[in-house]
């Protein structure tokens, strides 16, 4: 997955110019702690392979298919991929995932 990659790469990119910066003193403690800050939700808002890691058991996550265009609103639950509140798995129902997103809440 190309995106995951790039996303990945500016994330140490952006953490590294943040630390050089700050040592360096060209910004201060307050800057780069909210470089740090941009890095995280960058990293946490893209989407991540299902072969990198599994998401946490009953979060609701955007989930991306192999074999289907559309992403999908579905839980993970006792190693297995669901849609929406669905009891059967998505392997069942022949939908093979390749990714997954977490789905920010308004308020996050």
């Amino acid at each position: 997955m190309k995106e995951v990659m790039e996303t990945r790469e500016i994330c140490a990119r952006l953490r590294a110019h943040a630390l050089i910066a700050k040592d360096k003193e060209l910004c201060s403690e307050k800057t780069a702690e909210a470089i740090e800050e941009a890095a995280r939700i960058l990293d946490e808002d893209r989407w991540i392979s299902v072969d990198e890691r599994a998401p946490e058991d009953d979060d609701y996550i955007l989930l991306s298919f192999v074999n289907f265009t559309v992403p999908q609103v579905g839980r993970y639950e006792d190693n297995k991929f669901y849609l929406g509140d669905e009891y059967v798995p998505l392997i069942e129902l022949g939908l093979f995932m390749n990714a997954w997103r977490k789905i920010r809440r308004y308020d996050e």
